[in-house]
């Protein structure tokens, strides 16, 4: 299920011909106070820390950032082609992915800030931000930030925005590469 709400929240971030998700109106925003509360909760959790490491950056690529990338470039390329280099691009997205996640890491962060405003009151708010600031709220927050819907739709959603337009380019260096790999093992590993 989780899967499924992170490919219907990408193929949105893609633009992914579907009317019902492009008529949702954008939630209002959040009240000020709660936003306040929400960005001082999200200063606790330590999601540059884990976010950053190659098995979470690797998790957020074949997940909904490589899909919903899939997904629009079905719309580029003929299937059987698409097929024949998706392994070459899944690699080249996983590249992509770890590369812009720093650049793209203030916006998110203020995207899941938002999330939490949404969701959570101020005294909620104020309740995580003691318990995940102390040393036994540390320890749970390095285990939860892997596994928390919020920030991983937040950070998808951020990394599709940024890779879409590389599309092609993405798609032109994965089928280079796959052309490549055919090459070699036609010729038997010889030059």
């Amino acid at each position: 299920m989780k899967r499924a709400s992170l490919l219907i929240l990408s193929l949105a971030a893609f633009g992914a011909a579907r009317p019902s998700l492009a008529i949702v109106p954008m939630p209002p925003p959040p009240d000020p106070v709660r936003l306040a509360a929400a960005r001082t909760f999200v200063l606790v959790l330590p999601i540059r820390e884990r976010v950053a490491g190659p098995s979470y950056s690797s998790y957020l690529a074949g997940g909904g950032v490589f899909e919903g990338l899939y997904g629009r470039a079905t719309t580029l390329l003929p299937r059987p082609k698409l097929e024949r280099i998706a392994g070459a691009m899944r690699l080249r997205v996983d590249v992509r992915v770890t590369e812009v996640l720093p650049e793209i890491m203030p916006a998110a962060v203020e995207d899941i800030a938002t999330g939490y405003a949404r969701s959570l009151s101020v005294a909620e708010l104020e309740a995580a931000t003691a318990f995940y600031g102390s040393s036994n709220g540390r320890a749970f927050a390095a285990q939860l930030v892997m596994q928390d819907a919020t920030i991983g739709q937040a950070l998808q959603m951020r990394l599709g925005e940024r890779l879409a337009p590389e599309l092609e380019t993405i798609l032109a260096d994965a089928d280079a590469a796959e052309s490549l790999r055919e090459r070699v093992n036609a010729s038997g590993g010889r030059r």
